[in-house]
């Protein structure tokens, strides 16, 4: 049976909260449904867990790293396995324990061709946390010791922490030709792109990697001698776009040429606090993004509780649309935080 590999982009972020209902009022517009479509009434795969990080620059991304790492621990009986990808001294030092396995993945080391090929993505996109995420798009090349990876930013928090395994089982729901698996954008960011469907938001990535390996067409795209031409000739695609969010841009760009590789994940499962009125999830979020500066310190060594959803910020401070979206988005996040946990007591028998 297939092992679950889980790969968190490091940026410091929370605890996990657990105060958080999924069922009942959080019904909203019949959309949580999407959250039982998704598995969670399956039992979880057995096997060892494999999480990763991507750590750059500093340690204590990957002190951020263990202290996520210990609390998904206390959650679980299963084993895990930590995979670092890293470009620092002091990784193994800092990351170990009893508690899991660890890999170590040194992108000091990576191969001259793959840092050629990570110069080409990165040289196109216009921030340097973008050129950072790009290390994303060549994930199939740097990680080769399993078949299929979740990535996730760590300006998340993971809600439900028992039944984040159940994301593992949208793999199974792939297509043949489906191979990454992406939440939609809850902005306007994309509307500008021709085909008139909506990028993709960067958060969370299902990646199966066996898939892209195989992929004869990805890989010439994502190449040190293709990508740069690929990307001038094909950027007419999305004609506003700034192109500063690095892997997401990428995936919603490539999206327009080939969508039959791309998978649409329920927007539960990138709940994005940054977000449109008329875009927004409506759903109970099971991973919530605080994909805004302002969000952050509500991201980082605290678990975010329902009395701590009014003192969110508003998506934006300059118009008045923005700020009651912001006070509605407060009110659904309440209605799915602010619920006795036993009326999880259904799913959570459903996997035990």
């Amino acid at each position: 049976m297939s092992s679950l590999y889980v790969l968190f982009a490091a940026l410091p972020w929370a605890a996990i909260c657990q105060d958080c209902d999924l069922v009942g009022e959080c019904d909203v517009s019949g959309q949580s449904v999407n959250f039982l479509q998704t598995g969670m009434m399956h039992k979880e795969q057995a096997g060892s867990i494999h999480f990763g990080f991507l750590c750059l620059g500093d340690l204590s991304y990957v002190k951020s790293a263990v202290q996520i790492t210990s609390h998904l621990a206390k959650h679980t009986n299963r084993s895990l396995t930590v995979h670092m990808m890293f470009d620092m001294d002091g990784v193994a030092e800092v990351a170990s324990s009893d508690k899991w396995s660890l890999a170590l993945h040194d992108l000091r080391s990576i191969s001259v061709e793959q840092s050629a090929v990570y110069r080409a993505l990165a040289g196109k996109v216009k921030s340097s946390t973008g050129k950072m995420f790009m290390y994303k798009a060549i994930a199939h090349t740097i990680v080769k010791s399993c078949d299929r990876l979740i990535l996730l930013d760590t300006d998340v928090q993971l809600l439900h922490p028992k039944y984040f395994g159940v994301l593992w089982n949208l793999f199974d729901k792939f297509s043949d030709s489906e191979m990454i698996g992406m939440v939609a954008e809850q902005q306007a960011t994309y509307y500008s792109c021709q085909s008139g469907r909506q990028g993709v938001n960067g958060g969370v990535q299902l990646l199966d990697l066996a898939k892209m390996r195989g992929n004869s067409a990805y890989n010439q795209i994502v190449s040190a001698e293709s990508y740069p031409a690929w990307f001038e000739a094909s950027k007419h695609k999305c004609p506003r776009q700034n192109w500063r969010w690095g892997d997401q841009d990428f995936h919603t760009l490539l999206g327009e040429f080939h969508p039959d590789w791309y998978h649409t994940v329920p927007c539960e499962w990138n709940f994005q606090l940054q977000s449109e009125a008329n875009m927004g999830c409506k759903a109970c979020p099971i991973i919530l993004h605080g994909n805004a500066k302002r969000y952050k310190p509500f991201f980082k060594d605290t678990t975010l509780t329902c009395d701590e959803v009014s003192k969110l910020p508003a998506p934006s401070p300059f118009t008045i649309a923005a700020i009651l979206q912001g006070e509605a988005q407060k009110h659904h996040l309440a209605k799915c935080m602010c619920k006795d946990v036993k009326s999880l007591s259904l799913l959570t028998s459903a996997l035990e």
